[in-house]
């Protein structure tokens, strides 16, 4: 697109501020019929089915949230995280429901997991 200055430049061989209120009305006109170039829309890219859960440390700041393949475990979302998990002193707790789940159980999605320490009675 042309700015009014260089439509006047053009049709009048000066600036647009040196112009009439006739002239620059003209020139404002011929501004206004410019039309923008079109812009070309993309198709939006695919996003690939998975699941997105969140994993946390009870007692350290920060989670970690991780995409996973559809059927992934919480296994994998511990491997993916990159958090450390003693299975003989700690424990997978689902903030939903509140229950510990097991490292085989499949990770649900939009899902918060916390690597909480067991209490084991004695």
């Amino acid at each position: 697109m042309k700015s009014k200055n260089s439509i006047a430049q053009d049709e009048y061989g000066c600036d647009f501020s040196e112009l009439t209120g006739g002239e620059k009305a003209a020139i404002t006109k011929k501004y206004n019929k410019q039309t923008a170039p079109r812009r070309t829309r993309r198709a939006p890219t695919p996003v690939a089915a998975g699941v997105t859960a969140t994993l946390g440390r009870v007692g350290v700041n920060g989670a970690k949230t991780c995409i996973l393949e559809e059927g992934a475990t919480v296994s994998d979302l511990i491997d993916q995280s990159g958090y450390d998990f003693d299975s003989k002193k700690e424990g997978i707790v689902a903030q939903s429901t509140g229950d510990t789940v097991n490292l085989s159980d499949e990770a649900v999605h939009n899902e918060i997991y916390a690597i909480a320490p067991e209490i084991h009675s004695a």
